[in-house]
């Protein structure tokens, strides 16, 4: 029968107060005083005080002495082989082959499903090797580790590995997903719409003459975002009006002067004149020719026409270059009763 102690190194369990997470350890480990420890699993620290599971040494049965006899061996008497009788040889046996595996249990060289871990753990690997057949027991793989921090030390630290984390996995997400072929597809369009963008505000900026000269109605887009388009490079000025009598009729002479605004010859178009009323309608219109058939950069050319019997309320006469729908650029407007009589 086997005496003495049952293993020597024993196990003790503790438990994590915060996940109630268990962990098998050995005794030398935590101490009789206790240590701090960190779980492994939450990452909380707390004061581990465990309880090992001691083993009762148990007590050899003596010999019996019967009275009357002799204790002493007699010499020349062979010897008993097993003194101790208190069990039957088969019980004897099998107690001993139960000592046996529950010391290995204890030990960790049994195949009850538990492991001891080695303590402290090593700092190459966030887990401890298993071995063979491991099904958990109920506990957790890690073990738990030193910790000399306080608890808002430890809500810190949590908090700030959990962001850094977090941060990590994103950039790690990014960088994979920019690399597939959609992504570079996505940039690539994104990229084509934006040099486009710019391009059509370009060409419709620097080529607006151009543009409003073939498309006469866009005149007054430009003309509502501040962009006002002369598509012919011709501008009035000094624009004035006259009425009067003349052999008796009732004659209104409406004059003006033709400057160009652009560094080349142009041709002066025909120039629009509409009589307006107080509500700026036009009320009567003609069109009359300029002097000149084309007028250089800087010359300037006087232009002159009348009305004989103006509508009664005419209030403002206008003066447009071109005709129909040409008419929306380079106008001039001017009371119609400037003049004297």
């Amino acid at each position: 029968m086997i005496g003495g102690r049952l293993s020597t190194c024993c196990a003790m369990i503790i438990t994590c107060p915060n996940c109630q997470t268990r962990y098998q350890v050995a005794d030398q480990a935590i101490g009789a005083t206790g240590r701090k420890v960190m779980c492994a699993n939450c990452h909380r620290a707390w004061k581990a005080v465990g309880q090992p599971h001691q083993e009762q040494e148990p007590s050899t049965p003596k010999p019996r002495i019967v009275a009357g006899t002799d204790a002493r061996p007699t010499p020349g008497a062979e010897a008993p082989r097993n003194p101790d009788k208190l069990f039957a040889s088969d019980s004897e046996a099998a107690l001993d082959q139960a000592f046996v595996e529950e010391a290995e249990r204890l030990s960790g060289r049994g195949n009850a499903g538990k492991a001891e871990m080695d303590w402290p753990p090593s700092d190459d690997t966030d887990e401890p090797d298993r071995p063979d057949g491991w099904d958990g027991g109920g506990l957790d793989a890690a073990p738990p580790v030193d910790s000399d921090l306080s608890g808002d030390e430890e809500d810190a630290l949590d908090h700030s590995l959990l962001s850094r984390r977090a941060r990590d996995l994103a950039r790690r997400q990014k960088k994979h997903a920019s690399r597939l072929p959609l992504a570079r597809i996505r940039r690539t369009l994104r990229m084509t719409a934006l040099v486009s963008l710019m391009v059509l505000v370009g060409i419709t900026y620097w080529f607006r003459v151009d543009i409003v000269r073939a498309y006469p109605d866009l005149d007054a887009i430009y003309s509502a975002v501040g962009l006002p388009v002369n598509i012919f490079g011709l501008a009035f000025s000094e624009v004035e009006t006259l009425r009067t009598l003349k052999d008796g009729d009732d004659v209104t002479i409406i004059s003006a002067n033709i400057r160009s605004v652009i560094d080349h010859t142009v041709r002066v178009p025909p120039v629009l004149v509409s009589i307006l009323n107080a509500a700026g309608d036009p009320i009567y219109e003609w069109t009359a020719q300029a002097p000149v058939d084309n007028i250089s950069p800087g010359d300037v050319v006087a232009f002159q026409t009348q009305l004989t019997s103006a509508p009664d309320d005419a209030a403002h006469v206008r003066l447009v270059f071109g005709g129909g729908s040409s008419a929306q650029s380079a106008s001039a407007k001017q009371n119609l009763n400037s003049g004297g009589r």
